[in-house]
């Protein structure tokens, strides 16, 4: 099943963007031989979109929620991954779980603020390397999802 081609949303930038990820996951996902459950959810998800009329206020927000739901289906079925995702997951964690207790440390044992704001770029930073080396792992096995051209 395909996407319904919408003329009157050609220059709408917010929506070129969102159907072409989403163009591009669908696509992604039908070269590795997805599982049943991932045709089924592509097709129901092709659906409910080409049902909607192009005057609809959340088409762009309903597209990126199934871009959402099938990535992250993606992931659960069939251990795939969209790039720079572990980058991410990586920096926001490494800044709560490094970054704020060496801050903490730093402010008890010295009593300056200047130690918490210095802490929290270095725990993002060690979760930005942890996650690229991760995302370049996952390339490697071939299990990244281009979702950009």
């Amino acid at each position: 099943m395909t996407l319904k081609d919408r003329p009157s949303l050609k220059t709408d930038r917010s929506y070129q963007k969102a159907i072409f990820k989403l163009a591009i996951l669908i696509e992604q996902l039908l070269r590795r031989t997805p599982s049943d459950l991932i045709i089924q959810e592509m097709n129901r998800h092709v659906e409910l979109l080409n049902q909607l009329d192009d005057q609809d206020k959340g088409l762009c927000r309903k597209i990126n929620k199934s871009y959402r739901q099938l990535t992250r289906l993606a992931k659960k079925e069939m251990k795939l991954y969209t790039e720079d995702y572990h980058q991410n997951l990586y920096s926001g964690t490494c800044c709560g779980l490094i970054g704020l207790p060496l801050g903490f440390v730093g402010l008890l044992l010295s009593g300056k603020l200047a130690f918490l704001l210095i802490a929290l770029p270095v725990g993002i930073a060690v979760g930005f390397i942890r996650g690229h080396y991760v995302d370049r792992k996952v390339r490697r096995e071939g299990r990244l999802i281009m979702t950009t051209a």
